[in-house]
């Protein structure tokens, strides 16, 4: 087979692949050997290092070369025929070249170098994120209720009773998982799609979401927030591969071009969203500024020191935040479960749309504290940083983001402390610097302010938000740290050592 046919049968093969992905759904290998005519750029010359395969392929023909001789010969056209086809690209080439000379010059001014971030996380400027109360029962209802011919798990249709009766009561029993799926469900109803892939998101990896129902004895399956109404949005819920990069990379690109949809990849642990630094650095932080391609992604990531190893401790809170300028993404880490409901609804709804960075709980997950009622998701909002409302004479003032909150607040109602007051930073960035100055004016006399986290002193957020909250400091307050030390490692991986650590950072920041 000469060169013209290869070529055709490169191309045949790759038709023929997708085809049999569309039809099929499945995955199709091509191993396809090719070369390059030239280095990697203009002042590249391959042959310093390969210089027989490059004599190889400077004295080969190239294809276009073949293709106008095999026409040629084939009389479909003639030689003044093709040179006027190359004349007229090559023409189109240099008119684009002349136009992009002619392009103005950017001017220098105090505009180029001005990187101020704006007032967008004004909580005045929030979309409204309250829904009824009685479309709120309404979902629950459904999602909590199986077709009579369905052989759903009888442990699980205990669970699901429960939860319809909790909103329907008011109680504050709302856990995580059960926010999740009223936010879902009221954007579906709104007509709004919602996605959420990654590694186990059907049942959740810490079996919180079960959005997914599975037969007992049958293979049958049944998701709930598809059966909704009959002109609701659709509900894709997938378990991803193994490969955070591909994944991850693809929801980015759906996001982007489905402005309107709430699209969220979940890792399995906080962790490993290691494998997809390449989308995080070079796509979902900064491809506004490169290219005004926006996207209002979401990723969860689970994270929390909870003894386990360092690996499945940490999301790298530090790494995003180290990223985070020009109003580029959100990065949270939110302690109830309306708070994560307004989050979500605050995300698909507000304009412009930017992409979300979310702590998401383990242990709070199941939390006896973290939990919240139906008139917190009804009439609640989203908010940036929570003052304590407990304590108002205070002698110190503890700030402290995600899960650490319920360990410093246990720890002061068992100790009955009552001059330690806790404020929670909810979104780190856009650090919500006009909320925390205002809250702050409650606590105006109080010199002691100490910010706590679980991560080591070299992650986490302590060395973000200390040098923002000092801005706001109008009294002469100073702040200091209470958490681990610096670490190479995320996390002991020893649950002696943790628990040790755990229990000195909280009494560190509490006693005074």
């Amino acid at each position: 087979m000469g060169w013209i046919g290869w070529t055709e049968a490169a191309v045949h093969a790759i038709q023929m692949a997708m085809d049999y992905r569309q039809k099929f759904g499945k995955d199709v290998v091509i191993d396809l050997i090719g070369y390059r005519k030239h280095g990697h750029n203009e002042g590249d010359e391959p042959a310093f290092t390969q210089p027989g395969m490059y004599k190889e392929i400077n004295d080969h023909p190239p294809v276009r070369d073949l293709y106008t001789d095999n026409l040629v010969k084939a009389q479909e056209l003639s030689e003044e025929e093709t040179q006027e086809i190359f004349d007229e690209f090559e023409k189109l080439l240099q008119e684009a070249f002349e136009d992009a000379k002619k392009s103005p010059n950017v001017d220098i001014t105090e505009d180029v170098f001005d990187r101020t971030e704006t007032d967008q996380i004004n909580r005045n400027k929030f979309p409204d994120t309250t829904y009824s109360a009685d479309e709120l029962n309404d979902i629950a209802v459904k999602i909590n209720t199986v077709p009579k011919d369905f052989d759903a798990n009888p442990k699980l249709l205990k669970q699901l009773a429960k939860r319809a009766e909790s909103v329907k009561n008011n109680d504050k029993k709302i856990d995580w998982g059960f926010a999740e799926a009223l936010a879902f469900g009221s954007l579906l109803k709104s007509g709004r799609t919602v996605r959420i892939t990654g590694q186990d998101v059907e049942r959740g990896t810490f079996s919180h979401r079960h959005s997914v129902l599975h037969g007992t004895e049958t293979n049958q399956t049944f998701t709930p927030l598809n059966n909704l109404s009959d002109d609701q949005g659709f509900f894709h819920v997938h378990n991803s591969l193994l490969s955070e990069y591909a994944a991850m990379g693809f929801e980015f690109g759906y996001s982007a071009q489905q402005k309107d949809a709430l699209v969220i990849w979940e890792a399995q642990f906080g962790d490993f969203v290691n494998g997809a630094q390449i989308i995080i650095d070079q796509f979902l932080s900064s491809s506004e500024a490169k290219w005004r391609q926006t996207c209002s992604l979401v990723l969860n990531l689970p994270h929390g020191y909870e003894g386990q190893g360092p690996e499945h401790s940490s999301a790298r809170l530090e790494r995003f935040l180290q990223l985070c300028a020009e109003d580029n993404m959100q990065v949270m880490n939110l302690t109830t479960p309306a708070q994560y409901f307004h989050m979500l609804r605050k995300q698909t709804l507000q304009e412009p749309n930017k992409p979300a960075v979310l702590m998401t709980p383990k242990s709070l997950l199941r939390h006896p504290m973290a939990t919240s009622n139906t008139t917190d998701l009804a009439e609640g909002r989203f908010q940036p940083f929570i003052i304590d409302e407990e304590i108002t004479k205070a002698d110190r003032l503890v700030i402290c983001s995600g899960k650490v909150y319920y360990d410093l607040l246990k720890y002061r109602q068992e100790n009955d402390i009552t001059n330690v007051a806790i404020a929670r930073l909810e979104q780190l960035y856009p650090f919500p610097d006009r909320d925390i100055a205002e809250q702050l004016k409650a606590f105006e006399n109080v010199q002691d302010i100490v910010w706590c986290q679980e991560e080591p002193k070299n992650m986490g957020g302590w060395t973000f938000v200390a040098p923002r909250f000092v801005e706001l400091f109008e009294n002469g307050q100073k702040l200091s740290y209470a958490g681990r030390q610096a670490s190479a490692s995320p996390a002991a991986g020893q649950k002696k050592i943790h628990e040790a650590e755990q229990k000195n950072l909280i009494k560190e920041a509490m006693d005074i």
